[in-house]
């Protein structure tokens, strides 16, 4: 056993003390290694109650505000003192109804309706990303376009550095809209259905998201706080997502199975009662001799 894998056993042990043991080996544990390693241990363990601590005081008074606004029926309120947070509004009343039509579509399991919330949180992050980035606007206009076709001459100039490499079954493959829609969540096994459904629902809201934060000055910063106006609509977006998601899911799972409706072509059958073996059964009127 090497080093890494004996300071991973050692981890993984310390990692399963309970906090009170912890807290009393920190001082008695002549080890330095160990005492130190309980020492951080106990410090990413605070860091993580007391961060959950918060997002639950915030899910709370989103969810209250929530509560409020369907009691009014969506009626008018007064504006918020951010900005940020008044398009931030607007963008929700908008895209939200897309949203829950998608994710309440997937009915078949829970692992569809995950895949849609991760895809969709994911391609919001991205594109927030892609705008804050800017990438600086070329000027495309009086130059002209070069196109390069398999067996044109190579423009005076142009260094290719892949020469005929590439081209056989080892080159990049192009991925599908669906494939670049998912980038950053290649390597989990999320289901492709809510993949696909997710792609569907973002494409209708991507537009409205893009204008409402793109009408944010990337430089504003709220008076008073530490916060840009970019910063806080971001935030709170996706937090806001996130607590819609989870009532879509408590909608879907309160929702009794609905009872099977019977179809027409059942009427012209007749019942059989307990005649046969296996129960009730269905079978022809003429068969029945009515």
């Amino acid at each position: 056993m090497n080093n890494i894998e004996m300071l991973t056993n050692v981890i993984n042990h310390l990692l399963k003390e309970n906090d009170e043991t912890r807290k009393r080996l920190i001082k008695e544990d002549t080890n330095i290694l160990r005492s130190y390693l309980r020492h951080c241990i106990h410090e990413v363990i605070l860091e993580i109650k007391v961060n959950k601590q918060k997002e639950d005081l915030i899910r709370r008074a989103v969810k209250q505000l929530i509560k409020e606004a369907e009691a009014t029926g969506g009626s008018p309120e007064t504006p918020s003192d951010i900005t940020a947070m008044n398009f931030l509004k607007n963008l929700l009343k908008n895209i939200i109804p897309s949203l829950e039509e998608g994710y309440k579509e997937l009915t078949s399991s829970k692992g569809q309706r995950i895949s849609f919330r991760k895809h969709i949180l994911n391609a919001a992050e991205n594109l927030l990303n892609n705008l804050d980035a800017d990438p600086e606007v070329i000027d495309n206009e009086g130059l002209e376009e070069i196109t390069i076709k398999v067996g044109d001459e190579k423009p005076e100039g142009f260094i290719d550095i892949y020469g005929d490499e590439g081209k056989g079954e080892d080159s990049e493959e192009e991925l599908s809209p669906e494939e670049e829609f998912a980038k950053g969540l290649e390597d989990r096994k999320f289901d492709k259905t809510g993949r696909n459904a997710a792609f569907e629902s973002f494409n209708k809201v991507h537009n409205q998201i893009e204008n409402e934060y793109s009408k944010l000055d990337p430089d504003a910063v709220v008076e008073g706080r530490e916060e840009s106006e970019r910063e806080i609509f971001r935030d709170y977006l996706l937090l806001n997502l996130k607590l819609y998601f989870d009532k879509f899911e408590e909608d879907l799972s309160s929702n009794p199975d609905p009872e099977e409706p019977t179809t027409p072509s059942e009427d012209e059958f007749v019942r059989t009662g307990e005649e046969r073996v296996g129960g009730e059964e269905l079978i022809p009127p003429e068969e029945a001799g009515l």
